[in-house]
């Protein structure tokens, strides 16, 4: 999707922050916008594949969200949230409008109403209907893989389609704690899904 970096620009790519690359982005950095690409383009796929089940569906939100990261890079506040809540909320929301445009659900829809259960049958419920695809089979791998009280936030967030605001008020918990649960699941399903290709 993006032109390939120099090889100066990859050997310092680790060093670099997101929040430093989404500044370079804001001033129209394309280079600061493909180290971001092959940082997150995984994890965003992922993630719009279990929201749709749809292969092409999430390579479009996959491209979209890029997209829209590079317009508005700019609104983008590293101290409201770290970049990659903020692009799988961009994510999120991508495939919601997908999925309303054609009427459906999202294909993990967990019973926030449920308060007890959501953390155990939650995750059973993503493992139990990932059967098909070694896609969605690593997603739910990873998913299983978090601690329950990340897993119970991710899923809630992304599967259940609460705001962190929201999360903090059910389950009573300090917002700074849910962010921190969020940006810390985050970062493993990164670490997970960094070495597949899809």
């Amino acid at each position: 999707m993006f032109s390939s970096n120099t090889s100066s620009e990859v050997s310092s790519a680790q060093e670099v922050s997101d929040d430093e690359l989404v500044a370079r982005i804001a001033t129209g950095d394309r280079g600061a916008l493909a180290l971001l690409y092959e940082r997150y383009s995984s994890l965003i796929f992922t993630v719009a594949m279990e929201i749709t089940f749809e292969k092409h569906t999430a390579e479009e939100v996959l491209q979209d969200a890029f997209v829209r990261i590079w317009k508005h890079a700019a609104s983008f506040d590293a101290k409201r949230s770290a970049f990659s809540t903020w692009a799988l909320s961009i994510t999120r929301n991508l495939c919601l409008d997908r999925l309303r445009a054609k009427k459906r659900r999202p294909t993990f829809d967990v019973d926030i109403n449920e308060t007890d259960h959501v953390a155990t049958e939650g995750a059973e419920a993503i493992i139990g209907q990932a059967a098909i695809g070694d896609t969605r089979k690593l997603v739910s791998y990873a998913v299983h893989q978090l601690e329950p009280e990340e897993r119970r936030c991710i899923e809630l967030s992304y599967f259940g389609g609460l705001s962190q605001s929201e999360i903090s008020r059910k389950l009573n918990q300090p917002l700074g704690t849910v962010k921190g649960r969020i940006r810390r699941s985050l970062l493993k399903l990164r670490e997970t899904l960094a070495s597949y290709e899809f």
